[in-house]
C-alpha cells in the first residue's frame, strides 16, 4: 500500500516492482512519481490491455472490511491470483453484454469472449485481506458493461478510471455498499485512479470521503462522476464516438476493420439476435459507414441502408423496407434472401400504408411449397400471418399462423415456433375465440415453453400474448395466470412496460387498489425510460375508459399520436382511417376503443 511506496525496505521491492508496473497503479501524485522515480522503479505504459477494466472488492467477513483492487480480463498468467464470479456477480457479468449493446450509441464489431472466460485478476489489496477465490454481489455491474462496451468500440478503457455501480435491466444505475472501504483502497493502493464512476446518489457521499483522505491524496485529484444511466456513463467515457469510429474506418488501415464490422452487422440483423435489445448503435454505425465508404463499396453500402432500415424498424419506428429488384436477392444465398424477404413482410405490418399486398406477393414468389420448408421459409410465413393480421383478414391469418407452427413442429424445431403463435394468440384474442385459444395454449402454447432451447425471452413473449389475448376475453383468471406468474420480469426489459399495462386491466374487476399500483408503477417506469412513455400513455386511455373521462384518454392519444410519435399508433390511424384532432378536438369512446382494439399490444 501507500505506507510500502513512502517507506521502501529490500523485503518487498519486488513485489512493489511488480504493482507498479501495472497501469493505474503507478502515482499520479507528482511527489509520489518522483518518489518512485528515484528509487529505480519505472513506470508502466499509460493504457490498460483491451478488455481490460478496474474493479474493487470488499471482504465483510473480517471485521476491518478490507479491500482489493483487481482487474477484469479474460487473460490471466499460471502465477495470477484469480477469482471466479457467482451469484449476483455471474448473473450481471451475463447480462453486461447485452445491456452495453443496448445503450451505446454505435457499434464497431459484436465479437466478444463468452461470459464464462471472464474473471479477475488481483493487483492490489489491503494487508488483512483474505484473498478471495470467488467474488460475488452487483457491484461490479458498471465496470463489466464499460469492459464489454469498450470491447464492441475496439476501445481501451482508460487506466485511471474506477467503476462501481449495480446496473438495474433498464440501465439505470443503483448504489453499491462498502463505499468508504472502497475509496480506502483506491486512496492507498490504486494510485494512478483519477475518475471515479458511482451511481448519482452516491456521489455526494463520494467526494465526501475522499475530501476526508485530504494530505493522503499527495495533490492527486479524484474526480468523481455520478452518472444516472449506463448510457450517460458512455457518454462520459467515449466522447465523440461516431468521430472516432469514422476516423478509424477511413484510415489506411482501417477499410479492411470496416468492412469487417459491417459483414457482421449484416449477420447479425437479419438474424435478428435477440440480445440487440435496442438497435441504436447498429442503426448508427450502418449509416456510418454508408457515409464514410459507401462510394468505395458501393455494394455493403447498399447492405448498410438495409441495416439501417432494420434497425430502424426494431426502434419502433415502422420503418419500410424497400422491395428490391430479383437480381438483388437472387445474388443472396437463399437463407439470407428469406431473411432478408421476412423482415420486408414484417416492415410491411408495422408501416401499413396500403402497399401490403405486394409484400404478400414478394413472400409467394420465394417461399418453396408446403413440404419443401425449412426454417427460413417459416419464418417469412410467420410475418405473412402478421401481415394478414394487420388487415384484419383473421381468418386467412389464424390459418397461416397455425400451418407455421404445425411445420415448426413438424421439422423438430419446435422453439423458434414462438413468434407464429404469439401472432396465432393474438389472433384468436381479438377474433374472440376462446375454445380454440384454450386449445392452442394447453398442447403448443405449453410444447414450446417446455422445449429446453426455448428463451426465457421467448416465453415472456408467449405469456404475455396469451395474458392479453385472455383479458381481451375477459378471462380474468387465465390472464392472471399467464401475466402474474413467476417468471422473472423484472429482466425481461422489452416486456416489463407492456405487461404491467395489462396486468392492471386484468385487475381491474378484481383488485381496482391493485390495478391502480400497477399503472402507478408504469408510470414511475415511464418517467426512467423513455421508451415506456407509449405503454404508459395506453395505460393512461385504458384508465380513462374505465372512468368514462373524455378529456384524458383525449389527452393522451394526442400525446401519442403528436409529441410521442409512435409508429404504431401512425399505423393504426392509417389503417383504420381516423382522423388527426383539431384544436379543442375530442376523441369519441368509439373511437379510442377502436384505437386500442388495433393497437398491436
Amino acid at each position: 500500500m501507500l505506507t510500502d511506496l513512502l517507506n521502501p525496505d529490500a523485503s518487498n521491492r519486488a513485489r512493489r516492482s511488480i504493482a507498479l508496473a501495472t497501469p493505474g497503479l503507478w502515482p499520479a501524485s507528482p511527489e509520489l512519481a518522483a518518489r518512485a522515480l528515484a528509487q529505480g522503479f519505472s513506470p508502466p505504459g499509460a493504457q490498460l490491455p483491451r478488455g481490460v477494466a478496474w474493479i474493487v472488492s470488499v471482504d465483510e467477513r473480517v471485521p476491518s472490511v478490507p479491500a482489493a483492487l483487481w482487474w477484469l480480463t479474460t487473460a490471466s498468467a499460471a502465477d495470477d491470483w484469480t477469482a471466479e464470479f457467482v451469484h449476483d456477480a455471474a448473473r450481471s457479468l451475463a447480462s453486461a453484454r447485452r445491456h452495453a449493446l443496448r445503450d451505446l450509441p454505435v457499434v464497431c464489431t459484436l465479437n466478444a469472449p463468452p461470459a464464462r472466460s471472464w474473471r479477475a485478476v488481483l493487483k492490489c489489496a489491503e494487508p488483512d485481506l483474505a484473498v478471495p477465490t470467488v467474488l460475488k454481489g452487483t457491484s461490479f455491474g458498471l465496470a463489466m458493461c464499460i469492459a464489454q462496451g469498450a470491447l464492441a468500440l475496439d476501445q481501451a478503457v482508460p487506466a485511471d478510471l474506477l467503476a462501481t455501480a449495480e446496473v438495474l435491466p433498464d440501465g439505470w444505475l443503483e448504489s453499491v455498499g462498502g463505499l468508504e472501504q472502497k475509496l480506502r483502497v483506491v486512496v492507498r493502493g490504486g494510485l494512478g485512479i483519477t475518475r471515479l464512476f458511482v451511481a448519482f446518489e452516491q456521489k455526494k457521499e463520494a467526494e465526501d470521503i475522499l475530501a476526508g483522505y485530504g494530505a493522503e491524496l499527495f495533490g492527486r485529484t479524484i474526480t468523481v462522476y455520478g452518472p444516472r444511466t449506463l448510457r450517460e456513463a458512455f457518454g462520459l467515457l467515449f466522447e465523440d464516438l461516431s468521430g472516432i469510429v469514422a476516423a478509424r474506418w477511413t484510415s489506411a488501415a482501417g477499410g479492411a476493420a470496416a468492412a469487417g464490422t459491417l459483414d457482421e452487422l449484416w449477420r447479425v440483423t437479419l438474424a435478428g439476435d435477440h440480445e440487440m435489445l435496442c438497435w441504436s448503435g447498429v442503426e448508427r454505425a450502418a449509416r456510418l459507414f454508408k457515409t464514410t465508404l459507401g462510394a468505395v463499396d458501393p455494394g455493403r453500402a447498399r447492405r448498410a441502408d438495409a441495416i439501417a432500415a432494420i434497425a430502424s424498424r426494431h426502434q419502433g419506428r415502422g420503418t419500410l423496407l424497400g422491395i428490391p429488384e430479383d437480381e438483388w436477392l437472387l445474388d443472396l444465398p437463399k437463407p439470407i434472401r428469406l431473411r432478408y424477404i421476412a423482415h420486408a413482410v414484417q416492415s410491411a405490418a408495422d408501416h401499413g400504408d396500403g402497399s401490403e399486398d405486394c409484400y404478400l406477393d414478394l413472400a409467394g414468389r420465394y417461399v418453396a411449397r408446403r413440404g419443401d420448408r425449412f426454417g427460413e421459409d417459416l419464418r417469412v410465413r410467420g410475418a405473412v400471418g402478421r401481415v394478414l393480421a394487420t388487415l384484419e383478414r383473421y381468418e386467412e391469418a389464424s390459418a397461416t399462423l397455425a400451418e407455421a407452427v404445425s411445420d415448426w413442429f413438424a421439422i423438430e424445431l419446435d422453439h423458434e415456433a414462438s413468434y407464429a403463435l404469439c401472432e396465432w394468440v393474438r389472433v384468436l384474442g381479438l377474433n374472440e375465440k376462446a375454445s380454440e385459444l384454450d386449445h392452442v395454449a394447453r398442447e403448443h402454447g405449453a410444447r414450446i415453453e417446455h422445449h429446453p432451447q426455448t428463451s426465457t425471452l421467448s416465453i415472456g413473449f408467449q405469456r404475455l400474448a396469451l395474458g392479453v389475448a385472455w383479458t381481451r376475453l375477459r378471462r380474468w383468471d387465465n390472464a392472471l395466470a399467464e401475466l402474474a406468474s413467476d417468471l422473472d420480469w423484472d429482466h425481461l426489459a422489452p416486456l416489463r412496460g407492456a405487461r404491467l399495462r395489462w396486468l392492471a386491466r386484468a385487475h381491474v374487476e378484481r383488485d381496482a387498489g391493485r390495478a391502480i399500483e400497477l399503472r402507478r408503477e408504469l408510470g414511475d417506469l415511464a418517467r426512467r425510460d423513455a421508451g415506456e412513455r407509449t405503454n404508459h400513455l395506453l395505460a393512461t386511455m385504458d384508465a380513462a375508459l374505465e372512468a368514462d373521462d373524455a378529456g384524458a384518454w383525449t389527452s393522451a392519444f394526442a400525446e401519442l399520436v403528436g409529441e410521442v410519435e409512435d409508429a404504431e399508433a401512425r399505423r393504426v390511424m392509417r389503417r383504420q382511417e381516423m382522423r388527426a384532432l383539431g384544436p379543442g378536438e375530442v376523441l369519441t369512446r368509439a373511437e379510442a376503443e377502436r384505437f386500442l382494439r388495433a393497437y398491436r399490444y
